[in-house]
C-alpha cells in the first residue's frame, strides 16, 4: 500500500498485515525486525518526517505515529478519516480524508470524494 524511507531504511506497509516491514535501504538489502503497531487494522499509506513515520489506517480511523529512533508507536490522530498521508515543509502533515463515509466498506472505497487536512506534526 505504501513505502517510505528514513534513516538508511525502507519501511513498507501492506493492507492486510498489523506490522511495518523493514529493510535496509542500501545493498544487500537485508530485512530487518519488523514494527508491529497494537491496533493497526489496515494501513493504507506511509510517510516519514524528519524523525518519525506516519501510517494511516482508515479502518481503524487513526494515524498511527512511529518514532524512528526507538520505533515507538502512538496513536497521534483518530477520527480525521485520513486514507492517505504525506509529510511536507516544517513537518506539517498532509492527510487526504474521506468527507463521505457512508455505505459499506466497500461502497466507500468506489467512493472518490476527500478534501485535504494540514496538521503541524506537534498538533
Amino acid at each position: 500500500m505504501g513505502v517510505a524511507t528514513l534513516n538508511n531504511k525502507i519501511f513498507v506497509v501492506y493492507a492486510e498485515l498489523t506490522f511495518i516491514v523493514v529493510y535496509q535501504s542500501h545493498e544487500p538489502y537485508t530485512r530487518l525486525a519488523d514494527i508491529p503497531i497494537d491496533g493497526l487494522k489496515k494501513p493504507f499509506d506511509i510517510a516519514a518526517g524528519c524523525s518519525c513515520l506516519y501510517v494511516s489506517d482508515p479502518r481503524s480511523d487513526t494515524i498511527w505515529r512511529v518514532k524512528a529512533d526507538d520505533a515507538g508507536v502512538d496513536r497521534w490522530l483518530s477520527g480525521a478519516g485520513a486514507m492517505g498521508v504525506s509529510v511536507a515543509a516544517e513537518e506539517k502533515l498532509v492527510l487526504l480524508v474521506a468527507v463521505d463515509a457512508k455505505g459499506s466498506w466497500e461502497e466507500r472505497s468506489l467512493n472518490n470524494a476527500g478534501e485535504i487536512h494540514i496538521y503541524s506534526a506537534g498538533q
